[in-house]
């Protein structure tokens, strides 16, 4: 079914944005596919979202996913399907920045795996320093590549879990919004058993390597539903069994001054002393 919103100047960032009234429904990352369409009351037309609207409504700076930069040295644009898919399975950059700006009053390092296109950590103060990105997707590497040129990227977190001091650099905060096609709705609903969504474990491996004093994640609500929420619960004893204090929270995007009605849970846990 094709939803209509109204538009007009200005909201937060400026632009052409949705009516605070009028609130998006989630993006997906088949926003390139089943696109939401808006109705234009001034121009009488109907339309698709752009990709720098899309960015809007996750609160990224401006044109964060336009380019990218490959290995070798090239600057590209990167095409609307990628930036799409980019905003549609990225954490909105508001609600990051208002929870781990809240939570940690000191100056941190921070490892950032299923990186995406950096949205976790796009608006996050001169507090936080990120040293690392783990992203298996070449578009969102050449979009990290390009926003962050001197920080290494780690294709594969399957191989920082199990190899031994791959990252060099200290690391205080681990954020990581790990994949939820097998958790997610429109998905599957494999949950643990996927191999997608099980990736969650290595990471319980990386925080068990390297020990960060604070650790961040998110996936969709449907994560606390009673067909996934033994799943939940074991990741929590995971990191709980590890030394973390752990709480957790649905929270949605559109409480963060943003137009879109995005619900996700949050996790966030900090190492016992």
């Amino acid at each position: 079914m094709i939803k209509y919103f109204l538009m007009k100047q200005g909201f937060e960032s400026g632009g052409m944005v949705l009516y605070p009234e009028s609130i998006c429904p989630c993006q997906s990352a088949r926003q390139y596919k089943d696109c939401i369409k808006v109705l234009e009351r001034e121009m009488k037309r109907i339309r698709k979202l752009t990709p720098t609207e899309c960015e809007r409504l996750q609160g990224f700076p401006t044109d964060l996913t336009k380019y990218g930069k490959t290995e070798e040295g090239k600057i590209y644009k990167i095409s609307d399907t990628q930036r799409y898919k980019m905003c549609g399975n990225a954490v909105s950059s508001n609600v990051s920045k208002t929870i781990l700006e809240s939570l940690i009053p000191d100056q941190v390092n921070v490892m950032s795996l299923f990186s995406g296109c950096g949205g976790t950590e796009a608006k996050l103060d001169e507090r936080f320093t990120i040293i690392g990105h783990c992203e298996i997707d070449k578009y969102a590497q050449d979009v990290l590549r390009f926003n962050h040129p001197n920080v290494p990227i780690y294709p594969n977190v399957v191989d920082l879990a199990n190899q031994t001091d791959i990252i060099e650099t200290r690391f205080d905060l681990l954020t990581f919004g790990y994949p939820c096609q097998d958790i997610s709705i429109s998905g599957k609903q494999l949950g643990e058993a996927g191999q997608r969504s099980s990736l969650v474990y290595q990471v319980v491996e990386i925080a068990r390597k390297y020990r960060p004093k604070y650790i961040f994640a998110e996936n969709v609500k449907n994560h606390l539903s009673v067909k996934h929420e033994a799943f939940f619960l074991r990741v929590l004893t995971a990191f709980s069994e590890l030394g973390y204090n752990l709480d957790f929270e649905v929270v949605n995007s559109k409480d963060y001054s943003l137009a879109q009605n995005r619900e996700r849970v949050f996790i966030f846990g900090k190492l016992n002393d």
